[in-house]
């Protein structure tokens, strides 16, 4: 799970949020969603050469397609576009450590073809990692194959052209019922636009780039909202997604490629009406939901959208209190919070994609 932690403003008590984008075996209330629910998921590919010149070798290493994150997503068009939460198809190690959104840039790809290939290389060649890690305080180059280690010696190759990738891809895929009719693997989606990040309008307008037609649609309910309204938030938890990785024939397969994969559901109402200091209107909800529902939708009794899922919320007061609690904040899930689908025709009338709206 990620430790994106901010402050919510207008919550009673102390709360905060996080993102739901990966695995976590949270407990969950589950059972069959719509067709138009979809599950996303991200990862880079490469060809990468490394020379090592402790051992005066070059090497010349595939880097096969690695998932770097996970969520979910709704379809809005017959035509194959999808909205979710933005930082579903984020860069993921900003979000992880730094606690902020980014795009993923061309040269973000480059280089995490080149860590994952490097990572693979010195776990192979341990003794060339610990020789340059050698001016580093012993309690650190201790764990060789820590993040932090990984990532400086990543930049030291780098720096001295001793790692360079010949080719690199970042890859959306979508998998769903609905595109299974007549699509046995997932399909490769693209970005077309994203919300405004900074002031966390986290929302994402995805396109698949296959020809596609005729698929099933959510519609979205631009209607004010009541609050103790009952809803649903469909999506993809973690915790399937675990159980399926443990069946998975190839330890490096994609979890998008499982056939058998179907989405999920929780139940709660609309709690409180929370806008954030930018001024980004979120909805506060008692669903207790866990990684990997962000981006999924938000349903009335109508089965219409009133919004995607972006955040779980936890009471930090009472973690603190709880002098019992031998786990993580994460662990103790007092709501979530979504965008409302005011967000989601604004993106798409800017764009000018006609959807379904009430």
């Amino acid at each position: 799970m990620l430790l994106l932690i901010i402050a919510v403003a207008g919550i009673s008590g102390m709360a905060s949020a996080y993102p739901l984008t990966e695995h976590s075996a949270y407990p969950t209330q589950t059972g069959n969603a719509p067709n138009e629910t979809v599950y996303i998921e991200n990862g880079f590919s490469g060809t990468v050469t490394i020379k090592d010149t402790q051992r005066n070798v070059i090497t010349f290493t595939n880097v096969d397609y690695k998932a770097s994150g996970s969520g979910s997503g709704l379809i809005i068009t017959p035509n194959g576009y999808i909205i979710t939460a933005f930082h579903v198809v984020s860069d993921p190690i900003a979000l992880d450590r730094n606690q902020t959104m980014r795009k993923i840039e061309d040269k973000d790809t480059k280089w995490y073809v080149e860590r994952e290939a490097l990572k693979d290389y010195i776990n192979k060649n341990p003794q060339l990692g610990y020789k340059l890690l050698k001016n580093r305080p012993k309690s650190i180059r201790r764990d060789l194959k820590s993040d932090e280690n990984i990532d400086y010696l990543t930049k030291i190759f780098i720096k001295n052209k001793w790692i360079s990738a010949g080719s690199y891809q970042y890859t959306i895929y979508v998998k769903g019922l609905a595109l299974n009719r007549n699509h046995e693997n997932p399909l490769k989606a693209r970005i077309v636009d994203i919300g405004n990040y900074k002031s966390d309008e986290d929302i994402a307008l995805l396109k698949i780039d296959p020809k596609v037609k005729n698929l099933p649609v959510f519609t979205i309910n631009s209607k004010y909202q009541e609050i103790n309204e009952n809803l649903r938030i469909y999506g993809y938890p973690g915790d399937n997604i675990e159980t399926l990785e443990n069946k998975s024939l190839h330890k490096n397969e994609s979890i998008a490629s499982s056939s058998i994969y179907t989405p999920s559901y929780v139940s709660g109402l609309l709690t409180a009406k929370t806008p954030n200091p930018q001024g980004i209107m979120y909805y506060q909800t008692n669903a207790i939901t866990t990684g990997g529902y962000s981006g999924g939708p938000i349903v009335d009794n109508n089965n219409r959208v009133l919004g995607i899922l972006i955040y779980g919320l936890y009471d930090e007061n009472r973690f603190k209190k709880d002098a019992s609690n031998k786990g993580t904040k994460k662990e103790i899930n007092d709501g979530s919070l979504f965008l409302p689908s005011n967000y989601i025709i604004k993106i798409c009338k800017k764009n000018k994609i006609p959807i379904n709206v009430f």
